[in-house]
């Protein structure tokens, strides 16, 4: 029988751990190595959580490590040593991821009590859980939806992914609401939402890089250049005189002929004798 692409693979069994030597069951209970197991955990993860991931390890190297065939001590301590490293890695790898999501823990709610002082109220409801791992599938901007809408053109499953995406977005319907619509499960649409979210939005980067990023440089460079040549223009600005006002320049000296060249005329000379001003009569004698 063929797997669909939305069937999830059949889970697979694992074999059986091989039964516990009476050697490697005694070495496990004794209280040095129980010790040494605790006091490793307390020198690599946080002490709250040093306890608990000691009982992980002697209950995971008891029920699922493949045990060699010697009995040796130093073999039997290279085993455990091994499982205690990669469950301390598992578990920093495990809280630097839960890093990325977690937040403030949310206070209590309080109330005013008789003496007007601030104490938790416990009556109050305490705040809606919140799933970090939700992903937010809502498809936000015009360009984005205008290059989706041509990239799912020719595939008919993409185009109604799409559909119920945007009807996640536009309409704020819930995923088991869609499923009802769609007559699916809701697991199926959110499988089929995970796959097309991992295999269109890197192509749409791709796409945005190569041709939206190019043509804001340009139109940058081409908002500098107006402002330049705007800024030069003003520069070499001046002011032209009016037309009706021209100056007439002075006739040079070739102009008046081959003659020579005029002279300015004397200073008139002033005589005592005669009045300062021509034009006004004689003063007669007394």
């Amino acid at each position: 029988m063929a797997l669909d692409d939305d069937d999830a693979p059949p889970p697979s069994r694992p074999s059986p751990p091989r039964p516990l030597r009476p050697a490697v069951r005694a070495f496990l209970s004794r209280k040095d190595v129980t010790r040494w197991v605790l006091r490793r955990m307390k020198q690599k993860v946080p002490r709250e959580d040093c306890e608990h991931l000691a009982q992980e390890v002697l209950q995971y190297c008891i029920e699922k490590v493949a045990w060699p065939d010697s009995d040796e001590p130093r073999v039997l301590w290279a085993v455990l040593k091994t499982v205690c490293q990669r469950r301390i890695a598992d578990h920093l790898d495990y809280r630097k991821l839960r890093k990325k999501y977690e937040g403030a823990m949310p206070g209590p709610r309080l109330r005013q009590d008789e003496a007007g002082e601030y104490v938790a109220d416990e009556e109050a409801g305490g705040d809606p859980s919140y799933d970090p791992r939700a992903v937010d599938t809502r498809v936000e901007g015009l360009l984005l939806r205008q290059y989706l809408k041509s990239a799912v053109a020719d595939d008919p499953r993409d185009e109604q992914t799409l559909g119920w995406i945007l009807a996640s977005t536009d309409d704020e319907l819930t995923y088991p609401q869609i499923a009802e619509l769609a007559g699916v499960s809701p697991d199926e649409v959110y499988k089929r939402v995970q796959r097309f979210n991992k295999k269109y939005v890197p192509r749409y980067e791709k796409w945005r890089n190569r041709t939206v990023l190019p043509l804001l440089l340009l139109g940058a460079v081409l908002l500098v250049a107006i402002l330049v040549a705007l800024a030069l223009r003003k520069r070499h600005e001046r002011i032209d005189p009016a037309d009706d006002f021209r100056l007439t320049p002075p006739p040079s000296a070739s102009a008046s002929g081959s003659g020579p060249p005029l002279e300015p005329a004397p200073p008139p000379t002033f005589d005592n004798a005669h009045p300062t001003n021509p034009d006004e009569p004689q003063n007669r004698k007394r």
